[in-house]
This record gives structure tokens, sequence and C-alpha cells, in this order.
């Protein structure tokens, strides 16, 4: 997820916010109709890894169209709306999965690949707002690097690494715990 939050930055950077949107949307879901067929575990893996790698690379980019487009009087209330919506399908998403699950494993991955897929239609229709770059001095200063010297900041991206491997827990643990409880996936 890390990772593939500074990629996309990186990414955006470089080709825009509608290409990276495009193409993190299009490759997620590309590899996850992919990933139904495969069968060897290696493959399975790194199909995975790069999935997860790219189904990052839209977040900077939206922060920065939703930054375009908005007023600066309104940043916060369309964030904390963009963060509703985002925790509304984390909650939801899981829940529709287990339904799709009680017909057709297959289902969920086609579904989930073809939702991905539109995503990348809709951004191809998204307003043609680019990063500007700044001067060389407003790179060093903005650089990856003078974040890794705040000793505050690094205090806190260590908490939230820490919330976030519990937080994970309910995505990882939670259905295994619930399988080996005897439970079909209904009872989400």
């Amino acid at each position: 997820c890390v990772v593939g939050v500074l990629a996309g930055g990186a990414v955006c950077d470089r080709i825009g916010v509608r290409a990276t949107i495009t193409l993190s949307m299009a490759g997620t879901g590309v590899l996850i109709a992919v990933l139904v067929h495969l069968s060897d575990i290696g493959l399975i893996v790194a199909t995975t890894a790069v999935i997860g790698l790219l189904a990052q690379f839209y977040r900077p980019a939206s922060s920065v169209l939703l930054v375009a487009l908005t007023p600066r009087e309104q940043h916060v209330m369309v964030f904390a709306v963009y963060r509703l919506a985002f925790n509304l399908g984390s909650t939801a998403g899981p829940l529709l999965g287990a339904l799709l699950i009680t017909y057709s494993y297959e289902l969920l991955f086609y579904i989930e690949a073809a939702t991905s897929v539109l995503f990348a239609l809709v951004a191809l229709r998204l307003p043609g707002t680019e990063v500007t770059r700044g001067t060389d001095e407003d790179e060093t200063r903005g650089s990856y690097l003078t974040v890794l010297r705040d000793r505050r900041y690094l205090l806190y991206l260590l908490a939230v690494f820490l919330y976030s491997a519990v937080y994970i827990q309910h995505l990882a643990a939670l259905p295994l715990h619930v399988r080996a409880d005897g439970l079909s996936p209904g009872f989400y």
C-alpha cells in the first residue's frame, strides 16, 4: 500500500493525473481478471503484489485532482466527503464480496475487474489537471529526504503503521477465523 502510493505520486508527477488513474485502474482490472486463471503459486503471488501496487497508484492523483478542482475554502469538506465515501466502500466491499462468493469466487474476481476497468474508462473523461513542476530548490525542499529528517513525523508514521497492522487483520485473519469456526461466507 505505502509503496504503491509513493510510486503513484512519482508516476502522477511524470504522466499526469488522468493517465495515472487510468493506468492504475485498467492495470488492476486486467490483472485481477488474469489472476483467476493462474495456477502457479509463484505467479499468483507476483501478480497479487503487482495488483496491490497498481491499485494504490490512483490515490495521490485523486488527491491532486480534488485539490485542483476544489476552491481552497472547501478542501476540508471535500476531503471529508472523499474519506467518508472511501470508508463506506471499505465497509460495504467485504460484505458484497462475501455475498458474491456464496455464488462463485470467480464472479467476485470478474466483478472487481470489471469495476476497475469501468473506473479507468471514467478516468479517461477526467479534466486534464496536471501537476506543475516547481524549481529545483522547491523539489529539494519538498523531497522525501526532507520528510525522513522529521523525527516527529517518523514517529507518527510508525504509529499509523502499527495501527494499520492491527486494523488490516479484519481483512486477513477474520475470514480465516470465520471459516475455521465452520461458518459460511453468508455469516458476514
